[in-house]
């Protein structure tokens, strides 16, 4: 069993002026270089917040708001009935295996089996978040989707399937599916591609983990927006490629920081036309400079058409990959966000040159997603049917987020500076001033996680610690009575301070 501390175990510094900050920070500032340094081990079970307060002489409180900080960065762990462990750390030993309670007398000598270190890489790789409710999260809207339409193809492509669409094993994916995306492709995001530089994939997460592996070696340098999609980032830690975080503006990602800090990157994930969360679109200039520096370096360009269709006021933006004259850009789109979200079906559009290449690394390495439902898709693309319910939710998203902005900022408009955004199915809520003193919005998006509110803190998506405070919502999926009472929940919460 874990050691417990015995007594004091614990010194923090004598000034308590207002300086030095609120002394819940202290004591996770304290605990976390304890950690770090390795005077509290993985493994290491803490007393319990009542000796800690009382070893402190301070209130339970402070030291439950100090635990609350190290148990959402990640450095602890609760088991219920146990109490509370400091989290292995790839920079110590892992703990002896204290789960076996019975004598191990008469018995054979044991070494227990041990997990990898991509495992302890991917687990580590982003928030975890488990929500008791959708509610906020970034999901679409399916109350007006046509499912009986969607279920009359689904049986007449199935009823009596040819020999061919049973055996098909195409690495690429479903060719009739592929056809009916590079048409689409042409006619509305302005691409010049064939349906053989097409590949299906389950969606942007898995299209994001082929390219790390098709693309970059371990210790290759790769530019992420600043704040930047945390798919991205996990997927270059899947290959111990090193995120570079370039800053972003209102006109995009910048690239003269860019080259200033990494002019040799192999490549960079970009998301032009919704910069993800800010919503930023990257102008038409900042484009020009970014295909620019990655002809002369040789760096490939990943390009997350993100929530690009959905724009419900003015015009769509154009791909940067309609702009690609030297073949370096790699467009990266999905159905998931526009249709229903366990449809899993996503797609690339790769330079001539990497269509091979690609081939080989999926034949050997992966299988193409389920061919059940890219006959069904490829049949509600080529009959109108996508267009039609693309149309359909512009409309629908702009009501929604009319609703959610005016609930909002009544509601919420003392605490959070919440803007519009035409493009997407999620806004940004910043703190306002009021709020700088209090609690970070990962404390607060943990406490409304145990109220089944799912609102992402914005946090998450920056690199440094020294990050602004807010929350990114989700407003596709929530009707207007889950909208009020989310938005309600969080005013309580944020009241409760």
């Amino acid at each position: 069993m874990a050691r417990t501390a015995k007594g004091p175990f614990i010194e923090l510094p004598e000034e308590v002026g207002p300086k030095t900050g609120p002394l819940y920070r202290r004591l996770a500032t304290r605990l976390r270089e304890m950690i770090i340094s390795g005077a509290l081990p993985a493994g290491h079970r803490l007393p319990s917040t009542r000796q800690m307060a009382a070893d402190l002489k301070c209130s339970r409180n402070t030291v439950a708001t100090a635990i609350e900080y190290l148990d959402a960065e990640g450095y602890i762990f609760s088991r219920r009935g146990a109490g509370t462990f400091i989290t292995e750390r790839p920079h110590q030993d892992r703990p002896q295996n204290t789960s076996a309670k019975t004598s191990t007398k008469n018995k054979p000598d044991h070494t227990e089996p041990q997990f990898s270190a991509y495992l302890h890489t991917m687990a580590t790789a982003r928030p975890s978040r488990h929500a008791k409710s959708h509610t906020f999260s970034r999901q679409p809207d399916v109350s007006s989707f046509p499912f009986d339409l969607w279920a009359t193809i689904y049986r007449k492509t199935w009823k009596n399937p040819s020999e061919a669409l049973i055996r098909d094993e195409d690495p690429m994916g479903h060719l009739p599916l592929r056809q009916a995306i590079a048409e689409h492709l042409s006619f509305w995001r302005g691409l010049a591609c064939s349906a053989e530089q097409i590949m299906v994939t389950a969606g942007t997460t898995q299209a994001l983990h082929f390219l790390a592996r098709l693309l970059l070696n371990k210790g290759d340098t790769c530019w992420v927006e600043e704040p930047g999609f945390l798919e991205a980032k996990s997927a270059l830690k899947s290959v111990e490629a090193v995120a570079c975080p370039i800053p972003t503006d209102e006109d995009g990602i910048h690239v003269t920081s860019g080259i200033e800090k990494a002019p040799s990157a192999k490549a960079v994930f970009i998301t032009p036309s919704h910069q993800h969360p800010l919503g930023h679109v990257l102008s038409m200039a900042r484009r020009e400079e970014l295909l620019n520096w990655a002809y002369k370096a040789g760096a490939w360009v990943i390009e997350d058409d993100h929530d690009a269709e959905i724009r419900h006021k003015g015009g769509v933006q154009p791909a940067l990959k309609s702009m690609d004259s030297g073949d370096h850009v790699i467009y990266v789109g999905t159905f998931s966000k526009i249709l229903f979200q366990s449809l899993r079906i996503g797609f690339l559009v790769l330079p001539q040159r990497l269509v091979e290449p690609a081939k080989t690394i999926r034949s050997y390495t992966e299988l193409c997603p389920s061919i059940i439902m890219q006959p069904v898709l490829a049949s509600f693309i080529q009959d109108g049917h996508f267009i039609s319910h693309l149309r359909r939710s512009r409309i629908l998203y702009d009501k929604k987020m009319a609703f959610f902005l005016k609930a909002s900022r009544e509601i919420l408009g003392g605490f959070l500076e919440i803007k519009e955004d035409p493009i997407g199915t999620h806004v940004v809520g910043f703190f306002k001033n009021s709020m700088a003193h209090m609690y970070s919005d990962k404390i607060y998006s943990k406490r409304l996680l145990e109220k089944g509110v799912n609102a992402t803190p914005l946090s998450d998506y920056y690199s440094h610690t020294n990050s602004p405070q807010g929350f990114v919502f989700g407003y596709g999926s929530a009707s207007e009575t889950e909208v009020m009472d989310g938005l309600n929940i969080i005013r309580q919460t944020f009241s409760e301070e």
